[in-house]
């Protein structure tokens, strides 16, 4: 079997796994649920459905009838500003959720596009209503992934509009650690899957910026990076300059 074809194979046995076998099943669903609820919830899951590096999952403008998480890969969400410039307003990794920001509007305000080759669980959110209301610490749950992920907005603002440049960059690599470290992956040593250029856009920088700042880590002793490759030499001295603002 060539490469491409055990690609496919494992990526079609991935979506085929149930809640009970899922990888994110402790990320997800609240402890000590039985086997009738996650029967109840797999019901529920419409659709686990793959999506290719570059594809959408949805568009601004498009109705909100779901909510989505990812099983596996990653995902960048795409605000079209006025001007017609594009901002890069978040970042979801394996166990995080998609499409909150159209929770009120009832539309999609940004477009959500996948970093390399992703799946989600695309969960009806009024079916998810229902069955929240039936599964005893499912909403709490939920709740609580909802706060992770609006805490994380607070935090981009704060990144922004108060820290200087070193300080953005040092602040994101140990967020984007203690993701990982949420996930059971290692994290002295990960892969980015942005490029430089959407990390640029999301810590409003310029492309040139990100790459002296690289280097200069790397120089001073805090990082190891080969590319997207990027290990953790230092943390606390990254965690000195993540914690200067302007």
């Amino acid at each position: 079997m060539s490469n491409s074809q055990t690609a496919k194979a494992v990526s079609l046995q991935q979506l085929r796994q149930n809640c009970a076998n899922c990888s994110l099943h402790d990320l997800c669903l609240p402890a000590g649920i039985n086997d009738q609820d996650l029967d109840n919830l797999d019901r529920v899951v419409a659709e686990r459905r793959r999506v290719d590096r570059g594809q959408f999952l949805y568009l601004p403008g498009q109705p909100y009838t779901s909510l989505f998480v990812v099983r596996f890969g990653s995902f960048k969400s795409v605000a079209s500003l006025p001007d017609g410039e594009e901002q890069i307003i978040g970042f979801h990794l394996t166990g995080e959720l998609l499409g909150l920001d159209s929770l009120g509007p009832g539309k999609h305000q940004a477009a959500a596009q996948a970093l390399e080759t992703s799946s989600v669980c695309e969960v009806p959110y009024d079916q998810l209503e229902r069955v929240a209301h039936a599964v005893p610490g499912l909403q709490r749950q939920l709740l609580n992934m909802v706060s992770r992920e609006l805490n994380q907005e607070q935090n981009h603002l704060v990144l922004i509009t108060r820290k200087s440049a070193r300080a953005r960059l040092a602040t994101f690599i140990l967020g984007y650690a203690r993701r990982l470290e949420a996930r059971g992956h290692r994290t002295d040593e990960f892969t980015l899957s942005l490029s430089r250029y959407d990390l640029a856009n999301y810590l409003g920088l310029a492309v040139e910026t990100v790459s002296r700042l690289f280097t200069s880590f790397r120089d001073e002793g805090m990082l190891r990076v080969e590319r997207r490759r990027i290990g953790i030499l230092d943390r606390d001295a990254l965690k000195r300059e993540s914690d200067h603002c302007d």
